[in-house]
């Protein structure tokens, strides 16, 4: 089911912060307000499970 994509090495939040991501959502600070948590928690989780988010520029191809 949507939003049932529990891993069994990442906690609720984990999986909450990496769903925000996945939808869309790139900007931390938003996430954090979103998911409740702090920013750095955010990038914390987002540098464990996509290594490579913070070197995604939007959705722009230059």
């Amino acid at each position: 089911m949507f939003g049932n994509n529990h891993n069994d090495d990442t906690t609720k939040l984990q999986d909450a912060i990496i769903n925000e991501y996945d939808l869309g959502v790139s900007n931390p600070k938003q996430i954090a307000a979103n998911c409740d948590c702090s920013e750095s928690y955010v990038k914390e989780t987002l540098n464990e499970f996509r290594p490579d988010w913070d070197n995604d520029s939007g959705f722009s191809f230059m």
